[in-house]
């Protein structure tokens, strides 16, 4: 996708707003020819506009926004101390390191690709996105590789999709896959295993909605050797460290633990990945989405979790999601997923918030203005169309969720994932 041109002429004040608009381009002409100098030079609140190019490795650390062409690529992001009370936005990057760390303030994520290169020594390597420390991160539609070992390993678990260590969190809409491991050269006797997909600790808060994730494969043993395990393949999502995850979505969204891996000619095949693992002391809540392990002679169950460590939503959580890119004067539909026959309510804000309470879902957005969608019907979902403005400038961002009342099981109201729609 390119993004809507506007005629360079220095500094680009948005009509809205006193923010600023600037053009980065690798091949010119353009206010700034790498990305680096460009995220240095503006303001808080600017808006950058990133033409299709192989940028170097940038930092980011205040609260602006980097609209992407198709095709931007730069090998490292690391988002970093951004401050409270400023948001930070990246919509279409594509790298190979991501990292959201010590970030007070929020960060939004769209359309971002991190795939990480395999390699014959990958086992044990950082996860394709690490996120540590941050109060309020969300990620849309979005894709995380973790690293192929070829030569699977002995002793090393291969590496993670996602770890999100002391932050709160959501994926909605994502795709996250743990690093598969290949065929081992020694015979040990217990191979390594695969990735996980998802590692939630150190307290943190997840929110995972309409997303497919599935563990790495176990490591292979060589034909030769004898009694020689194969290793398991990796968790989906492992939550330890008091930590929380929240699960939703529909059946076509997939929790899946991953291969096991492949035995000697004398040796035993590994178990497979279970599609949850819970730690003593953290917890689970699930719904609406497929959770599924791959065969095994030697099956590890498909939730491992203490008693009350993971529980079954009843009804299901709902979820919200965006169709449409949101250029201006197009048309998006907000689609709100739950359980048929609950009223259904959505609220639009421009800023985001946190605040607690009812139910395990924050309230995320300012709520500027709230619509009475009914009930929803036999689809199981509920739309909603909205116009953005042809006068909206890019950049311009609209925060949404939804809710469902639960006044039929004698409760409140449960409510959904926030989704982005940002002007570009």
């Amino acid at each position: 996708m390119r993004l809507a041109s506007f005629a360079l002429g220095g500094l680009l004040a948005t009509v809205a707003s006193a923010q600023n608009q600037y053009f980065v381009d690798d091949n010119g002409p353009a206010n700034f020819n790498d990305l680096p100098s460009a995220v240095a030079a503006v303001s808080p609140g600017d808006v950058l506009i990133v033409r299709a190019g192989n940028y170097a490795g940038t930092v980011l650390s205040k609260g602006i926004s980097i609209l992407c062409d198709d095709g931007v690529r730069a090998p490292v992001l690391d988002i970093t101390g951004v401050p409270a009370g400023q948001v930070a936005v990246v919509s279409g990057f594509q790298t190979e390191e991501l990292a959201v760390t010590y970030c007070v303030g929020t960060v939004i994520l769209q359309h971002v690709q991190v795939a990480v290169p395999s390699s014959n020594s990958a086992a044990g390597s950082p996860p394709a996105f690490e996120v540590v420390q941050s109060a309020d991160l969300r990620v849309y539609r979005s894709t995380f590789v973790a690293a192929r070992d070829g030569n699977g390993s002995a002793f090393t678990p291969g590496a993670n999709a996602v770890s999100v260590q002391g932050s709160r969190a959501e994926f909605v809409r994502c795709t996250l896959l743990g690093g598969g491991m290949g065929e081992v050269s020694s015979c040990a006797y217990d191979l390594a295993p695969g990735g996980i997909g998802l590692l939630v600790r150190g307290q943190s808060s997840v929110h995972v909605a309409g997303t497919s994730i599935e563990g790495g494969d176990g490591s292979d043993a060589r034909w030769i050797c004898d009694n020689t395990w194969a290793g398991a393949g990796g968790a989906a999502i492992h939550v330890r460290e008091n930590s929380s995850v929240v699960i939703a979505g529909s059946r076509g969204d997939i929790i899946r633990g991953g291969r096991p891996g492949q035995p000697s000619y004398y040796g035993e095949q590994g178990p497979n990945g279970s599609a949850l693992v819970v730690d003593a002391g953290s917890t689970a809540r699930y719904s609406g989405a497929s959770l599924a392990t791959y065969n095994s002679v030697w099956p590890n169950p498909m939730i491992y979790a203490p008693a009350g460590g993971a529980t079954l939503a009843v009804p299901a959580d709902p979820t919200l999601e965006r169709i449409g890119g949101g250029q201006p004067g197009t048309q998006v539909v907000l689609r709100l997923r739950g359980p048929i026959g609950l009223l259904a309510t959505l609220e639009r804000g421009r800023q985001p918030v946190l605040f607690a309470g009812p139910g395990p879902i924050p309230m995320l957005v300012d709520a500027l203005a709230q619509f009475a969608l009914g009930a929803i019907p036999a689809t199981g979902f509920v739309d909603k169309v909205v116009t953005i403005s042809p006068s909206d400038p890019l950049g311009t961002r609209y925060l949404w969720q939804g809710s469902v009342s639960l006044a039929p099981f004698g409760g409140t109201f449960v409510r959904t994932n926030s989704v982005p729609v940002i002007v570009r």
